[in-house]
């Protein structure tokens, strides 16, 4: 009993430790939310289930029949999908929901609701055409409810549709489409307890068929196609009945005539309403003289439950064309122009404008139309047996002709160019001179240079846009002073050429009076040209000096001029002014109107005047240079004024001598105002620096009473602190201070200070109770205050200008507030319920997740205490479920619906018998540490447990339970596959293994996992002869580092070599052998083999095979002496003792040989060098 007492307890220790230790807080984790509904439903029918990624159903519960509240466990993160589970043909929205459980990310974990909406009821059917049982897909069906449109829907592929969610209720299924016709439209469904069933009551009548005809890929009108059906008809095809006139067909082979139908101007034709199934479709052609053969004669089609259109048109397999050209639209033809078609051929218009070629294939065609005078664009025109007749044709441009005469100046006497602007498309000389053109945005510009009798012509397009035409001077004709009149002709061409139109040389006179406010001196007066260089900044092309106030500027070309007096230091109603000389002699006036003050100043500002002789008034300088015109003259004392100080305060200015002033402002006017709800005395501090400066107490406005307006001048960059107050210190002032930097300008109205009284509000809690916490929220702040014995507080003091919130709160009461006061509450004391769960044996069940919801969407989830207790504490009047929870246990009850009055304390006792037990283990590697994050699934055997599928999660020190075992099933528990599961973990030893729990948990299961293996072993094999193993190296390179060996293996007695071991990266490497053998005396290959490090053994297999080379010995003459005197040297040194003083002549005599032998080597020597032999062994390498 002891043993199994301790047993449950370190289950119930254990499910407390599971059940936490994903949620950090030590929150319950678990998914929970409603099923919402609109109408009333049984909730209790409605089940939630939670399923694995896999499938495998983890957890499932019912929805409190009260409010559809729900709420599942959650014992391991990972993977899955909860469903709603209604009876059959309810709907809802959604109706499963995917997340992922992390413990800290996802909506379960946040404690979000997952909710789901029940929709309603279905009404299925179908739309079916006529004679079919299917349908077309794309009908509109509308679902009605009385006159009540409730749902509307396109119908699925075979004419399917379902509305849902609906509610009980008679409905009307009404189908329509924009475009085809209905046997039946409307059926009549009842929806009571289920779904509600429309059969195949919509019938569409049938579909359009449509095609075309074409000749030359022309639509062709007219044509008839007759259509043909075996079969019987269900309903009647919209198109003309019976068959065309003078049609004749087998009926027989090619089935009875249903109708005809007409091509129209767009060269289609239709049929409408045609019922699925095979036709015959016949095209029918002909006219009162000609019958036309029409391709392809017969063409069978198939209607199904769509619009047939049909791909490939008809077409009119193989007439005079006629037209006209005439002088304008709807002006007379035109007699004698040439027309050519295509290029080839050609004819002439006839006196009425007509011209007509024969045998002229369908198609399009080119036409081109010349004539004198006259300029045509080239015509494309499309021609068929419907459209013989070619649109009239008319000019696009027609010619302009201008004559330049001069009368002066004989010497430059042509050609003249004369530049046309205005609307209309590209002109083109009819004369053969050099034309130029240009398209500009807005109009076009040409050039026309005229011949030697002065004449040029140009052809232009007709526009309701006027044309312009100017002489255009060359430097040398402008310079002479040679000027056209009039200076442009504006002429607009229509429907006819223009002959002539003339320009003459002109010259003329400019005169004028000077005004002087006092007597006029003499002036000086030039003349400007406005154009090119000699504009009014240029030079003067005429300088006359007034005399009597008056001026003549003689001889003077038409044109555009600018004239200016010379007094700078005067104000004149216009110093310069643009004249005109155009056909006649011009007259002007200039007159002074005052003397020209110059302004200087750093900022804008007004200036006071008067003078000597009585004038006065203001003038405003700008900032920078301003420029004003003194209307008398005299002696001036100008004195500024406005939010600005200056350096002096009055200045002397003179008309006779007049000066700069120059004005540079020190200080600038601030000032601000302090608004109050009341009449009180204020202050405000100027603080600047260590500085500070009382102003007031301010004096109120005139207008208003309670604004207080205050000022200061303030330098450029000084900074100062405004800082409101009163003497009696009652008031709140928003903002409490002001801060800036003066900028370089005056600064008004900165500020305005609030002055407001601080508020306070009084309160109380009916019944008095002590203790009650009265929140303040309002500015983005909150302010606490407690009641007293009591039950009164007072808040304050606030800010005056928020809107403030007040509630109040104490466990185990709810406090309402009273509408009628501000401040106030009513304090009611709250129910609660006591659950006490206990095992089959009357144990204590901690770790029991209890579930209630009710009342006033109240809501709790909560697990017991050691002791088997939960309390659910301050709940108010109303129904409330409770539902217990804990994986492997039922509970008895399963569920309660529970009424609680006011105030009222109920004590609920539950049972729980255990179903199920849990499997407990610790995933460790070969070394005995622990391995987390392993995911270890079992998985239920035999065709009664297959479907059953649990699964942990191992914790950071290896340990791992899974719940939820039925003791009759046996399982397979090994680790968990699939993609980013378990990626750490290679396999586990064993693979798998049987468990089966029994009555009692399994304990003590060790785990044991394999990382993956990431270390690669390489060995090698050379294939050479055994006498060269002692001469070879193998190297190991990366391929990335070609430069750089990684590790060198020096071959011994033996053919095969290890590499030290190395880590399988899946880069790529290549080992590589050298040799040293002298390539002197062999040949061979450098061998070298590539792999990838991705596997945990490698075996390279190497060939090395050299092959001596043959050299051929030559013996020069230098090598015979060589080899005699060896053979002397060595005879010597044996017979010393006879032959020592010989030796050593002989020596001197041997060292003066062999070093001119050797010299003579070096230079001519027989005798190759190593070079020399290495090229040539290596010349017969084969």
């Amino acid at each position: 009993m002891e043993g199994k007492e301790g047993q449950r307890e370190g289950d119930r220790k254990e499910g407390q430790r599971e059940l936490r230790v994903i949620d950090g807080a030590g929150d319950i984790l678990g998914c929970g939310g409603y099923v919402r509904s609109d109408v009333d439903i049984n909730y209790s029918q409605v089940g939630i289930k939670l399923f694995t990624q896999q499938g495998n159903l983890k957890y499932e519960t019912e929805c409190a029949p009260n409010n559809g509240y729900y709420f599942m466990p959650i014992y391991d993160k990972g993977q899955y999908v909860i469903k709603v589970s209604p009876p059959p043909g309810w709907s809802f929205e959604p109706d499963e929901v995917s997340l992922k459980i992390d413990g800290e990310t996802d909506a379960c974990s946040l404690g979000k609701d997952i909710n789901f909406h029940f929709k309603g009821f279905a009404v299925i059917g179908k739309v079916v055409s006529a004679g079919s049982d299917n349908g077309p897909e794309g009908v509109s069906v509308e679902l009605y409810r009385g006159d009540t449109l409730v749902q509307a829907r396109n119908t699925e592929e075979g004419g399917a549709y379902v509305f849902t969610p609906l509610s009980s209720g008679r409905y009307t299924v009404v189908a329509s489409h924009p475009s085809w016709t209905f046997l039946a439209d409307k059926v009549m469904v009842e929806v009571s307890d289920g779904n509600g069933d429309a059969g195949s009551g919509l019938v569409v009548a049938g579909y359009k068929l449509t095609g075309e005809v074409t000749t030359d890929g022309q639509p062709t009108p007219g044509v008839s196609f007759v259509l043909h059906a075996k079969h019987t008809l269900h309903s009647t095809p919209v198109c003309v009945a019976g068959k065309p006139e003078g049609y004749k067909s087998d009926e027989k082979e090619r089935g009875d005539v249903v109708c005809h139908s007409v091509s129209g101007a767009g060269g289609s034709f239709v049929f409408a309403a045609v019922p699925p199934g095979k036709y015959l479709l016949v095209p029918y052609f002909h006219s009162t003289t000609t019958r036309y053969e029409v391709t392809p004669p017969t063409l069978e089609v198939t209607v199904i439950h769509r619009d047939l259109t049909l791909t490939n048109p008809f077409k009119i397999e193989g007439f005079s064309m006629r037209g006209g050209v005439r002088v304008s639209v709807g002006k007379e033809g035109m007699v004698g122009a040439k027309v050519v078609l295509d290029h080839t051929r050609t004819t002439f218009t006839d006196k009425d404008g007509g011209y007509l070629f024969d045998n002229v294939q369908s198609g399009k065609h080119r036409i081109k139309v010349t004539a004198d005078k006259f300029e045509f664009e080239e015509t494309v025109v499309s021609i068929s047996p419907q459209k013989p007749t070619v649109d009239d044709i008319t000019p696009v441009r027609y010619q302009v002709c201008f004559t330049v005469q001069v009368e002066k100046a004989a010497v430059h006497s042509g050609p003249w160019r004369v530049e046309v602007r205005g609307g209309g498309k590209k002109g083109v000389s009819g004369d053969g001179e050099a034309v130029s053109g240009s398209e500009g945005v807005s109009s076009s510009v040409w050039s026309v240079m005229t011949g030697d009798g002065g004449k040029g012509c140009i052809h232009l397009s007709p526009s309701q846009q006027q044309y312009t035409a100017s002489v255009k001077l060359t430097p040398d004709a402008d310079q002479a002073g040679l000027r056209f009149g009039p200076l442009e002709h504006t002429f607009t061409v229509s429907s006819e050429p223009i002959d002539e139109l003339s320009f003459s040389q002109f010259l003329g006179e400019i005169s004028g009076e000077i005004k002087c406010l006092e007597k006029c001196p003499p002036l000086t007066v030039s003349l400007r040209s406005s154009r090119g260089s000699g504009g009014s900044g240029g030079v003067a092309l005429k300088t006359v000096t007034s005399s009597d106030s008056t001026f003549t500027i003689g001889d003077v070309v038409p044109g555009t001029y600018t004239l200016t007096v010379q007094e700078d230091e005067w104000c004149w109603r216009a110093k310069s002014m643009p004249v005109i000389v155009d056909t006649h002699n011009v007259r002007v006036t200039l007159e002074q109107i005052g003397y020209q003050l110059t302004l200087a100043s750093s900022h804008q500002t007004t200036l006071s005047y008067t003078s000597t002789l009585g004038a006065s008034g203001t003038v405003v300088a700008q900032k920078g240079s301003t420029l004003v015109c003194i209307s008398d003259p005299g002696m001036y004392t100008l004195t500024p004024v406005g939010c600005h100080k200056f350096g002096s305060s009055q200045i002397q200015w003179s008309t006779s001598s007049p000066s700069l002033v120059t004005l540079s402002a020190v200080t600038h006017q601030l000032t601000g105002a302090v608004r109050a709800t009341e009449v009180a005395s204020f202050t405000v501090q100027v603080k600047s620096g260590e500085k500070v400066n009382t102003l007031g107490p301010l004096n109120p406005s005139p207008e208003d009473p309670h604004l207080y307006v205050f000022e200061v001048w303030v330098r450029e960059g000084e900074t100062v602190t405004l800082i409101p107050g009163s003497p009696s210190n009652l008031y709140q002032y928003q903002p409490p201070s002001h801060t800036l930097t003066m900028p370089a300008d005056c600064v008004l109205g900165t500020v305005t200070f609030t002055a407001e009284r601080a508020l306070f509000i009084h309160g109380r809690v009916t019944p008095p109770i002590a203790g009650v916490k009265v929140s303040v929220e309002g500015n983005g702040q909150t302010y606490t205050y407690t009641t007293d014995a009591e039950g009164k507080y007072t808040a304050g003091p606030l800010d005056n200008s928020g809107q403030y919130t007040l509630s109040a709160e104490k466990k185990g009461y709810i406090m309402n507030k009273l509408g009628d006061k501000e401040g106030h509450f009513e304090a009611y004391k709250l129910a609660e319920i006591v659950v006490d769960v206990k095992d089959e044996e009357g144990v204590p069940l901690g770790g029991v997740l209890v579930s209630m919801s009710g009342g006033s969407s109240y809501r709790q989830n909560s697990l017991t205490e050691g002791d088997g207790t939960i309390s659910f504490l301050s709940l108010t009047p109303g129904d409330y479920f409770l539902r217990p929870m804990m994986k492997e246990y039922v509970f008895d009850p399963a569920s309660k619906m529970v009424t609680v009055d006011e105030g009222a304390t109920i004590m609920i006792s539950i049972k729980g018998v255990r179903v199920a037990y849990s499997v407990y283990g610790q995933a460790v590697s070969l070394s005995g540490e622990a391995e987390s994050e392993v995911v270890v699934e079992v998985v239920g055997l035999g065709p009664e447990c297959q479907h059953y599928q649990e699964e942990a999660v191992s914790d950071q020190q290896g340990h791992f339970r899974i719940r939820g075992l039925v003791p009759k099933c046996e399982y397979d528990l090994r680790l968990k596959t699939g993609s980013g599961i378990n990626p750490h973990v290679q396999r586990a030893l064993p693979t798998s293994r049987k468990i089966q729990p029994g009555e009692q948990d399994i304990r003590d299961l060790r785990l044991i996992v394999l990382r993956p293996f990431n270390q690669l072993d390489v060995a090698g094999k050379v294939d050479t002869d055994p006498q060269h193993l002692s001469s070879l190296v193998a190297r190991l390179y990366r391929d990335d580092l070609p430069d750089s060996p990684l590790h060198t293996i020096k071959l011994g007695p033996h053919p095969f070599f290890m590499l030290p071991p190395m880590t399988a990266d899946k880069r790529t490497y290549f080992l590589r052998l050298e040799s040293s053998l002298p390539k002197s005396q062999y040949e061979y290959t450098i061998p070298a083999i590539t792999f990838i490090a991705d596997s945990a053994f490698k075996h390279l297999s190497l060939t090395f095979k050299p092959t001596l080379r043959s050299v051929d010995t030559e013996m020069s003459q230098g090598t015979v002496v060589g080899f005699v005197m060896s053979i002397i040297l060595i005879a010597a040194a044996f017979n010393y003792d006879k032959t020592g003083r010989h030796m050593e002549k002989l020596q001197q005599v041997f060292k003066k040989f062999s070093l001119k032998g050797i010299q003579r080597a070096s230079f001519s020597s027989d005798i190759p060098s190593m070079d020399a032999v290495r090229k040539r062994v290596k010349s017969r390498k084969t």
